[in-house]
């Protein structure tokens, strides 16, 4: 049985995760290798004052194979 193992990126900005998944492929794939197989993901979190919702929080987050 082989392993899969994967990474998981979060960034509160499009753009920031985009920075942190090109940095992780540049520094972890050869230049002739081909990544497919990445999931995104949004996530809109509530943020909580007691027992009151006092905003919300969106992160962006992304599931590299490797």
């Amino acid at each position: 049985m082989s392993k899969c193992i994967v990474k998981i990126l979060r960034d509160e900005t499009p753009g920031g995760l985009a920075e942190k998944i090109n940095k992780e492929l540049e520094e972890n794939t050869r230049s002739w290798d081909t990544v497919t197989g990445i999931k995104y993901q949004v996530a809109v979190i509530p943020i909580m004052r007691g027992k009151e919702i006092a905003g919300f929080k969106t992160e962006y987050s992304a599931l590299i194979p490797g």
